[in-house]
């Protein structure tokens, strides 16, 4: 069986990822949600219309 591999985390990034605080973490993770929301929008287009397609939000965090 052909298993797909994960992508690796640059060390850069993962020391970048280890020392941020919740609200960073949150605001990180939505940008790469993000990119991939736009990245299947993008490779969609003609295929489904603008209505039903519904962008993700930003999450608000609690302090």
């Amino acid at each position: 069986m052909n298993e797909l591999k994960p992508p690796m985390l640059k060390r850069e990034d993962y020391k970048a990822i280890k020392h941020m605080n919740r609200e960073d973490m949150t605001k990180y993770l939505y940008r790469v949600y993000r990119r991939g929301f736009d990245a299947g929008v993008e490779s969609t287009k003609g295929k489904v219309t603008k209505r039903s397609i519904v962008p993700p939000e930003p999450v608000q965090t609690e302090e």
